[in-house]
């Protein structure tokens, strides 16, 4: 059973380049196509623009997440960015 993930995060002020960024990154750090994304999306960004964006860096990989009022990952605590957690698994499947 293999499982690998990454985390990415961008402060980019774009809304679409931000999600983009973020996802590209996660992906990156995971070392594969994910199979799953988790998003955390500041309030301050256009939603839809960040979700565009990362569903072109995932190539629409299913994703779940929300919107933040600040994220925090391994790197610590910010505000006003875009953090997705890219996973893949060759075991678990992931439904939405």
């Amino acid at each position: 059973m293999a499982i690998s993930a990454g985390v990415g995060s961008s402060k980019n002020r774009d809304s679409f380049q931000a999600g983009y960024e973020a996802c590209a990154f996660a992906i990156q750090k995971a070392g594969q196509k994910p199979d799953f994304l988790f998003v955390f999306s500041s309030v301050s960004l256009d939603q839809s623009e960040v979700i565009r964006g990362i569903q072109e860096a995932g190539e629409h990989t299913p994703l779940i997440g929300c919107s933040d009022a600040g994220e925090i990952t391994n790197e610590g605590p910010t505000q006003n960015g875009v953090v997705v957690m890219a996973i893949h698994s060759d075991s678990i499947r992931f439904i939405t």
